[in-house]
């Protein structure tokens, strides 16, 4: 498996430039978050391509709580 995190360092340090920012985000935001995201198309299946991502994309596309 490729280690992108470790190339892009590679390429900070090459460049003399940063391109990676660490953030601590809140958990409590986390829905307000992935609401944004999504519209932009990045939902938990694009995220988290495996079963789980899907399962949980789905979840929240069907079976959301009204708002």
């Amino acid at each position: 498996m490729t280690d992108i995190e470790a190339f892009i360092r590679k390429r900070e340090q090459a460049d003399g430039k940063s391109y990676l920012e660490v953030c601590d985000l809140l958990p409590a935001e986390g829905p307000r978050i992935m609401k944004e995201l999504e519209l932009m198309g990045i939902t938990f299946g694009s995220l988290f391509p495996g079963l789980d991502g899907i399962c949980k994309d789905l979840k929240d596309r069907l079976f959301a709580e009204p708002v």
